[in-house]
């Protein structure tokens, strides 16, 4: 049975649980079991029979905006994560892990998905003092594809996230093989900037550099 993890905001409407089971096969029917568990929360998280604009629904690190919304199907055992918008904080945190598990996934689509027309990323390397940028949809798309070409297996793991307002920072350790051989585990982070429209416009990366 799939189950919904409850955020703190929402907790009272849901008798304090931070989990509860719901029965469906689309978030739609989850959500409409779970609201007649507790009623209280269908004035919370839908508006008609919608979600509200501040309410993102995540299954398995995806907003289900992006594939069928609430028609989106749910598997057996699936987690389905409710996170309301709060001055832009937990909203974009749940952005940030959404594109750090596209990267494991080695997913494009799924981490431009969460990226402005106008994007700009910054490069950890290349021959500026900011790395190397690359300005736009397309441009950070080539620049990001570059980084699964050179590290084929390259992962992000032991990661942090946080949000303030319209900025945001990423901690984790990247590992993989390049493909000239060399073994590569260090730390590093990226700052976010995030656009008017919730959609991420700036990425800069950072890697430390080991010797020795």
């Amino acid at each position: 049975m799939p189950t919904v993890r409850i955020p703190p905001v929402l907790r009272p409407e849901a008798g304090n649980n931070r989990h509860v089971e719901a029965e469906g096969q689309t978030v739609r029917e989850v959500l409409e079991n779970l609201v007649e568990s507790y009623p209280s929360l269908r004035e919370r998280i839908f508006e008609g029979d919608e979600l509200p604009q501040f309410l993102n629904v995540f299954i398995d690190g995806t907003d289900v905006r992006l594939n069928e919304g609430l028609e989106t199907p749910v598997d057996e055992g699936a987690t389905v994560v409710l996170l309301p918008a709060v001055a832009g904080g937990e909203s974009n945190v749940a952005t940030l892990r959404a594109v750090l598990d596209g990267f494991n996934r080695h997913d494009l689509d799924a981490i431009m998905a969460h990226f402005a027309d106008d994007c700009v990323f910054e490069s950890p390397r290349g021959p500026e003092r900011w790395g190397r940028r690359f300005v736009g949809k397309d441009e950070v798309r080539r620049g990001l594809a570059a980084r699964f070409e050179g590290i084929p297996d390259v992962h992000y793991g032991d990661d942090d996230h946080f949000a303030c307002g319209n900025r945001g920072l990423s901690e984790w350790t990247i590992s993989g093989t390049t493909v000239d051989g060399e073994q590569i585990d260090v730390r590093g982070c990226d700052i976010w900037t995030f656009g008017e429209d919730g959609k991420l416009a700036r990425k800069d990366s950072f890697w430390k550099i080991r010797e020795g």
